[in-house]
């Protein structure tokens, strides 16, 4: 069995307000998922879990998202949404 989870980044609320938009608190950058696959129990291969996540990369690039191996400071969506127009 293999876990995946997925979720929006999150942002401290402390990024560069220029950038990122303006908050006061920490949250979810709407436009950034963070998503991690992982094995249940030890006994699941590590070439499984590398299988399962190629393909959701590959599904999601074909769906038109951009895939990145680390988060970027904060997405578009963030100024958008910003708690300070």
């Amino acid at each position: 069995m293999i876990r995946i989870w997925s979720q929006n980044q999150p942002l401290s609320g402390m990024e560069d307000p220029l950038q990122c938009g303006t908050y006061t608190r920490p949250h979810p950058d709407p436009g950034q998922f963070f998503i991690s696959i992982t094995p249940l129990f030890f006994f699941v291969s590590e070439s499984a879990v590398n299988d399962v996540a190629n393909d959701v990369r590959e599904k999601l690039s074909l769906a038109g998202f951009q895939i990145y191996e680390s988060p970027e400071k904060c997405s578009t969506y963030s100024i958008d949404r910003s708690e300070v127009k």
